[in-house]
């Protein structure tokens, strides 16, 4: 895969974090890039020392008067920190790995099960500045009589958002809130520090979808921790991303322009079958940033006469992939090619934030069954001398995870590991809690014993 230059990038809003920790400008090759680095935090009794009980980065925070300007854009927010004697207690919600840091068992309960860290907020007659910038917008919660139910129905509303299929709807979705902004001609004021702003979406019969689809859009697309200047301070924001404004359409005008491709058992064709729509990516050289790695990709196909042998071996065209029911076998013969295409460090949204997945690669979702629709899907490799021919042509690409002796590391690397791969929020259940897990995979243990 290729090495990404500035990989905090990944999942920090802010490069410059990385100096809280190692000072390193890479420090995520100290875990991510050198196995033996696990040896750091797996075979030492007290890991956390190696950061947290060294007084060398806490000078960052302690001997700096504001030092939440390292991360945070207000300085203000350190009262959530320095007027708390134990402030990582509001944040972690393991109570496992809290032993780590504070050594309480049950360190959630300040927050999530008891009012004790409300009086934060409502024991402070502007607590909005705690976080934000302006005060101002502390009235869209205080001139309402029970604001929480602007957002949450009941006091247990981690349901709303996390067992509710369009938490969304809540505030966005419903008109009721938005009266408390657009029925306002200063509202902007609220939150914004400019009037200008308003224009874009005033100016439109229906604003809110152009930014409030989503309540955190910005950070989907871009780097940036300020990036709503491109849109809010230009005039016409539209052309940043699209050469035509009519292709606005197809999503601005839309209620729903999500299904446009993760509803569609087709999406593909609404850009790659039509060539029409192609500018929507293809006429801007930094859209293709969203998926993929290189800056300029589209150079491979469209400034290429024969952009297909770049991928396959066979210059016919598309047609070998997107009218044949089986294409992955033209690349799976040779587990290299996967490389051309999947250059995203973060591709599990390309099916988990989709309802039919399967049809982003197969044309047929029945193989995807043979693995993920079963509860014993070992079977289907250890119950056939040649299980790997089950998905792919040639059985080297399985040793990527099932001939690693350590294939733990892909989960245990990650404090929320059930992400990476699993729909299931307690997928560890497949080996600690069977009484005889090395039987899932082998008979010896040593192979996974770190």
């Amino acid at each position: 895969m290729q090495v990404n230059p500035k990989p905090c990038k990944l999942c920090h809003m802010n490069p410059k974090a990385c100096k809280l920790f190692y000072m390193n400008p890479n420090p995520c090759k100290l875990c991510h890039m050198d196995p033996k680095a696990c040896k750091l935090c797996y075979m030492n009794p007290n890991p956390c020392k190696l950061c947290y009980m060294n007084p060398k980065p806490c000078k960052l925070f302690y001997m700096n008067p504001n030092p939440c300007k390292l991360c945070h854009m207000n300085p203000k927010a350190c009262k959530l920190f320095y007027m708390n004697p134990n402030p990582c207690k509001l944040f972690y919600m393991n109570p496992k790995p809290c032993k780590l840091f504070y050594m309480n068992p049950n360190p959630c309960k300040l927050c999530y099960m008891n009012p004790k860290p409300c009086k934060l907020f409502y024991m402070n007659p502007n607590p909005c500045k705690l976080c934000h910038m302006n005060p101002k917008a502390c009235k869209l919660f205080y001139m309402n009589p029970n604001p929480c139910k602007l957002c949450h129905m009941n006091p247990k509303p981690c349901k709303l958002c996390y067992m509710n299929p369009n938490p969304c709807k809540l505030c966005y979705m419903n008109p009721k809130p938005c009266k408390l902004c657009y029925m306002n001609p200063n509202t902007c004021k609220l939150c914004h520090m400019d009037l200008k702003p308003y224009k874009i979406c005033h100016m439109n019969s229906k604003p809110c979808k152009l930014c409030h689809m989503n309540s955190k859009p910005c950070k989907l697309c871009h780097m940036d921790p300020k990036p709503c200047k491109l849109c809010h301070m230009n005039p016409n924001p539209c052309k940043l991303c699209h050469m035509d404004p009519k292709p606005c359409k197809l999503c601005h005008m839309n209620p729903n322009p999500c299904k446009l491709c993760h509803m569609n058992p087709n999406p593909c064709k609404l850009c790659h079958m039509d060539p029409k729509p192609c500018k929507l990516c293809y006429m801007n050289p930094n859209t293709c940033k969203l998926c993929h790695m290189d800056l300029k990709p589209y150079k491979i196909c469209h400034m290429n006469p024969n952009p297909c042998k770049l991928c396959h071996m066979n210059p016919k065209p598309c047609k070998l992939c997107h009218m044949n029911p089986n294409p992955c076998k033209l690349c799976h013969m040779n587990p290299k090619p996967c490389k051309l295409c999947h250059m995203n460090p973060k591709p599990c949204k390309l099916c988990y934030m989709n309802p039919k997945p399967c049809k982003l690669c197969y044309m047929n979702p029945k193989p995807c069954k043979l693995c993920h629709m079963n509860p014993n899907p070992y079977k289907l490799c250890y119950m056939d001398p040649n299980p790997c021919k089950l998905c792919h042509m040639d059985p080297k690409p399985c040793k990527l995870c099932h001939m690693d002796p350590k294939p733990c590391k892909l989960c245990h690397m990650d404090p929320n590991p059930y992400k990476l791969c699993h729909m299931d929020p307690n997928p560890y259940k497949l080996c600690h809690m069977n009484p005889n897990p090395c039987k899932l995979c082998q008979t010896d243990c040593k192979p996974c014993k770190l």
